[in-house]
């Protein structure tokens, strides 16, 4: 018996308008058939939130984290690479910012 590639699935769902025009003009600058684009931008999702979970877990039970944290934009910009000791000033400092001590 030969292992096969798992059948690939469709899934139908309802979206607005203006996103249905976003996922169009995101696939389109990026030379991708829509489909293929929402399906990288779930799996990123995805994989985006199992990797928070995981660091949550992680940094909740005292367990540092090797690499780096990459921040996100609301523009389009260069990458942003911050190591866990900026993270955690940037955290420290957030919590004391909204203490009105």
């Amino acid at each position: 018996m030969t292992e096969r590639e798992p059948k690939e699935r469709w899934l139908h769902t309802r979206i607005s308008e203006a996103l249905e025009d976003a996922l169009k003009r995101e696939a389109h600058r990026r030379r991708q058939p829509v489909s293929l684009f929402v399906r990288n931008v779930l799996e990123g999702a995805l994989d985006l939130v199992e990797d928070i979970v995981e660091t949550s877990i992680a940094a909740s039970r005292g367990r540092r984290r090797p690499g780096a944290w990459r921040g996100l934009r609301e523009r389009q910009a260069p990458p942003v690479f911050l190591c866990a000791a900026c993270v955690g000033r940037l955290r420290h400092s957030t919590h004391n910012e909204e203490d009105p001590a």
